[in-house]
């Protein structure tokens, strides 16, 4: 083990994840199912040479940020603390109906 720290998340990886975890709490929320593990297949690739469980790290962060904000989170990826504040930011230019009350000058 090295003891390298993994690089911080960018804006295009969040943003990437940000809209991989839209699709499946919309298939949650419209009783549909969406085959997780596919979803994550396809995501990788697209970000910066994460593993499968940074991807799913992320998207319990993703779950912890909606649920500050209020709002059902994805069944299965437990709410973590420690979120990037940028993860509100980008759900709600994303999708404004889930994060409706974020400031954007935060």
């Amino acid at each position: 083990m090295t003891g390298k720290r993994p690089a911080a998340w960018t804006e295009a990886e969040q943003i990437t994840v940000c809209s991989a975890y839209a699709v499946l709490l919309d298939a949650q929320n419209n009783d549909l199912h969406v085959n997780k593990a596919e979803l994550c297949r396809r995501t990788l690739p697209a970000l910066d040479n994460r593993s499968r469980g940074s991807y799913e790290f992320k998207c319990c962060n993703i779950s912890a940020a909606l649920d500050d904000a209020g709002n059902t989170y994805v069944t299965g990826y437990k709410p973590r603390s420690g979120y990037q504040r940028s993860l509100l930011r980008i759900l709600h230019t994303l999708r404004p109906d889930l994060v409706p009350h974020f400031e954007v000058s935060q």
